[in-house]
């Protein structure tokens, strides 16, 4: 098990984490309403209530509290945003850090591949989702950014 660095100022997070939700809002933002897979709008209601108790205002200022969700509309370059924050080396929670870790009992930050970061849950399910919650994966903060195709349930 590795631990997350805690040496990381308020700045540098703060930083990191308007980088990340800029490349999230561009990646997404032209597919917001649509729902690819089925091709049927997207009503905002069916997210109004999730979006009002979980989506801080754009113009509040990012805190360190704050975890990046990357809304992963499938076809739309979501495989490639993982790819890239990888490589940024921050940690990133998706489908990859759960194999062979779904029955652990505790949120850990996983070092697979040459300093590639993962957490291991499963962000790209809703059960997953619903363990992610359970571990406390937003309260630990360790995951620099969570990959899911469910943004309501997040």
């Amino acid at each position: 098990m590795n631990a997350p660095s805690s040496k990381k100022s308020s700045s540098e997070r703060r930083k990191r984490n308007a980088v990340i939700a800029i490349f999230a809002l561009v990646g997404s933002t032209l597919l917001l309403f649509a729902d690819v897979a089925p091709r049927r709008i997207l009503h905002i209601a069916d997210y109004e209530h999730n979006f009002e108790h979980n989506v801080v205002p754009w113009l509040r200022p990012v805190t360190d509290n704050d975890t990046p969700v990357y809304w992963h509309i499938p076809k739309s370059g979501g495989t490639s945003m993982k790819l890239y924050y990888s490589c940024m080396g921050l940690a990133t929670a998706s489908e990859v850090g759960v194999d062979g870790h779904d029955k652990d009992e505790t949120i850990e930050v996983l070092e697979k591949w040459h300093g590639i970061k993962n957490i291991n849950v499963d962000t790209t399910t809703k059960e997953g989702l619903i363990r992610a919650g359970k571990l406390g994966l937003a309260e630990s903060g360790l995951a620099d950014v969570v990959f899911t195709s469910y943004p309501s349930e997040a």
